[in-house]
């Protein structure tokens, strides 16, 4: 091969091993975002991951890593005992990273807004058959233990059900709940439905998996917390992400903003 053939071919190569463009990747970081902001899906392999658009940790430990897309980082991060958490960058990358992805060993509780970034929390679901490719064997008098099994633990969810529909009469959903009062151990909120003034500001605290009654109580344990905020669409007894702030001179105790979360705040 010529010299001057082999230096032309140089950038092709480069390009070629050096994972997606800048292009590709923000392709990648808008089939998440904004659409799909607050919410989980599954990621595949038994890893269900939620989208956080636009944040990023303050700060933490942290390794880039080449992925193939947002879910493929989250499960990257998942296959790693010591992974937190991960994100996914749009943007184009300095010299001295070589991907996309970065995986978070320990972080910040406190994020912060930073675009064409989604910021990704997961949760694995164990496999309840494992490795074993005929769980309920061969045998007939098996099978029917099993199914006996089966039957017992449907009886014990439709029971779980009633109790989880009963606690929930005094938790609350959006849109029903809008401008509706909750006290919680002495501490009064108002929900505002699909209102939020300062998207991707500090927090206090955040946490990946509460309800939005678990977000509300958390928001009075915490000191200095007047506002519990949550995705819009998330069901009552489902978990999802709560943040947790204080108010704010551009955020304050009515929210004017349309946004896809919801939040209490203290009265």
């Amino acid at each position: 091969m010529h010299l001057q053939t082999l230096v032309s071919f140089l950038p092709l190569l480069a390009s070629l091993t050096a994972g997606q463009t800048t292009d590709q990747a923000h392709s990648l970081y808008k089939d998440a975002c904004p659409q799909k902001d607050g919410q989980e899906e599954n990621a595949g392999n038994n890893v269900y991951v939620t989208y956080h658009c636009d944040q990023r940790p303050s700060s933490g430990k942290s390794t880039v890593v080449q992925a193939e897309n947002p879910r493929h980082c989250a499960r990257i991060c998942a296959s790693q005992s010591n992974c937190e958490s991960s994100t996914w960058s749009g943007k184009k990358l300095r010299s001295q990273y070589n991907g996309h992805c970065v995986l978070y060993q320990t972080h910040s509780n406190i994020l912060k807004h930073d675009s064409d970034v989604v910021y990704m929390t997961h949760r694995v679901e164990d496999d309840p058959f494992g490795d074993d490719d005929d769980p309920f064997g061969s045998d007939c008098q098996d099978e029917r233990s099993h199914i006996n099994n089966l039957e017992e633990n449907i009886k014990d969810l439709k029971h779980e059900l009633a109790e989880c529909k009963k606690d929930c009469s005094g938790c609350f959903q959006c849109p029903d709940y809008n401008r509706r009062l909750y006290n919680d151990r002495g501490h009064t909120y108002k929900v505002y439905c699909g209102k939020l003034d300062d998207h991707g500001a500090a927090n206090l605290n955040f946490y990946g998996a509460k309800t939005p009654k678990e977000c509300v109580e958390a928001c009075t344990d915490t000191q200095d917390c007047t506002r519990a905020i949550w995705p819009t669409a998330l069901a009552s007894n489902a978990k999802g992400g709560c943040w947790l702030r204080e108010y704010t001179d551009k955020a304050g105790p009515v929210p004017k903003t349309d946004s896809v979360y919801s939040s209490a705040h203290l009265q």
